[in-house]
């Protein structure tokens, strides 16, 4: 078999230097070119018995299951263990796209909590961050919007990690081309109908007028200093003044968010809206913005925005999931299993066996238990977690409760996975 061209395997590697060895690391390959040649370098490159690469099928097209088979044929042969995951949800009628994206990462961050896997790496390149500029542009985003991807961020307690940035698509192809490698051709990257696929079609045109990929992807650089500088000093008035809960809550100190500038106060109130919500985007400006104004007129004592339920008391202003935008009301968790629910709990039921079911513990259920935390507010204990059977109620982990009627002896385990996001003080 030929060998890969010097110049282009040499600028993967050296993308690739920087990704964890010697732990699991999970690899999203679709089987086009980037998440192939993503496969084949981190194969060469990392031990390959860290390595699981998953592909999604997400049953939309009549061949979907046939490339997934076919990419599982090619990680056998690199020697990388390989994982078809499933979109069987219904699917939507209209935006398709953002549809099969938001259930693709979900499924794969999914899989990596229920594997034990805290690294997804995706193959996101040059040409596809010049893409989101543009797009982001278009719709007159600021400094986080031209920023474009991070090279590292967190969905649901997973941290997702996008090496290949700096490297463009023809670098990835010449990779595949001269090590003999193909390929899989998805018909979705020719279609018109979707807003990227206009976006890479005008490239040409806008490359003529200078605004070339490599100026756009220049611009997200710059973008990216500023947008690290806002992010340290609103880390650093998150540090001071945020109080974060085990329970999936947070406390600030209304104070110092009022006396912030308008910019870090925004933010400081999008991490925690954010991390509380279980979103996997924060909220936009406008609503945010609104919430300052809120916030520092100090009236009416309560508000809400993003699944969050944001309540003056005292010399704070307390965040806490609001219980009825929790949609996962009933979701399946098998005995020696774990899952992310709602978006900012992982849970886990020691053991193998019995089949429970995690939703929240709501009103009735509060009623029952809020004697084991009466010094947690009622609509937040409301949000917490509950493991059920049917209709009873068989573990809340977060207050340590165990239904005395179970005859089980299992453990369960809950974990808040979002206060990264926060970066405040863990109470």
């Amino acid at each position: 078999m030929p060998v890969a061209e010097p110049e282009a395997s040499s600028e993967i590697a050296l993308a690739l230097a920087a990704l964890p060895r010697d732990v699991p690391v999970a690899l999203a390959v679709s089987g086009g070119a980037d998440s192939v040649a993503l496969m084949l370098a981190a194969s060469r490159l990392l031990p390959v018995e860290n390595l699981t690469v998953l592909s999604v099928d997400h049953g939309l097209r009549a061949a979907a299951a046939g490339e997934a088979a076919q990419v599982a044929g090619w990680a056998k042969t690199a020697g990388v263990q390989h994982v078809t995951l499933r979109w069987q949800e219904e699917k939507p009628e209209t935006g398709i796209q953002a549809a099969a994206r938001e259930a693709r990462y979900q499924l794969m961050t999914d899989w990596c909590t229920a594997n034990n896997v805290a690294h997804l790496v995706t193959a996101h390149n040059l040409d596809d961050q010049a893409e989101t500029v543009l797009m982001r542009l278009k719709r007159g985003s600021g400094v986080d919007g031209l920023a474009g991807m991070a090279k590292q961020s967190w969905r649901s307690g997973i941290q997702l990690l996008r090496p290949l940035l700096d490297v463009t698509h023809d670098a990835l192809v010449a990779s595949l081309r001269q090590a003999g490698h193909s390929w899989i051709e998805d018909p979705s990257n020719t279609d018109e109908q979707y807003e990227r696929i206009q976006v890479r079609k005008s490239a040409e045109t806008l490359s003529a007028l200078g605004l070339s990929n490599a100026k756009l992807v220049a611009t997200a650089r710059r973008m990216t200093r500023a947008r690290e500088a806002l992010e340290q000093a609103t880390h650093q008035l998150l540090a001071a003044c945020a109080d974060v809960s085990e329970y999936g809550f947070c406390q600030l100190r209304a104070g110092a968010v009022r006396g912030a500038a308008d910019e870090l106060a925004i933010r400081a109130l999008s991490r925690c809206i954010q991390a509380v919500g279980g979103g996997a985007w924060p909220p936009s400006d406008e609503p945010l913005e609104r919430v300052l104004e809120w916030l520092r007129a100090g009236t009416p004592d309560a508000t809400t925005l993003g699944g969050c339920r944001l309540v003056l008391r005292g010399e704070h202003v307390l965040v806490a999931r609001e219980l009825g935008r929790i949609t996962e009301r009933q979701v399946n968790l098998p005995g020696g299993e774990r899952l992310i629910w709602d978006g900012r709990f992982q849970i886990a039921a020691k053991g193998p066996g019995a089949q429970f079911q995690v939703g929240p513990l709501a009103k009735e259920g509060w009623a029952g238990l809020k004697a084991e935390r009466p010094d947690l507010p009622a609509f937040v204990g409301q949000t917490l977690p509950a493991i059920r059977r049917g209709q009873q109620i068989v573990a809340v982990p977060s207050i340590a409760y165990v239904s005395p009627e179970t005859a089980e002896n299992r453990q369960f385990s809950v974990r808040f996975t979002n206060s990264q996001l926060i970066c405040g003080k863990t109470s």
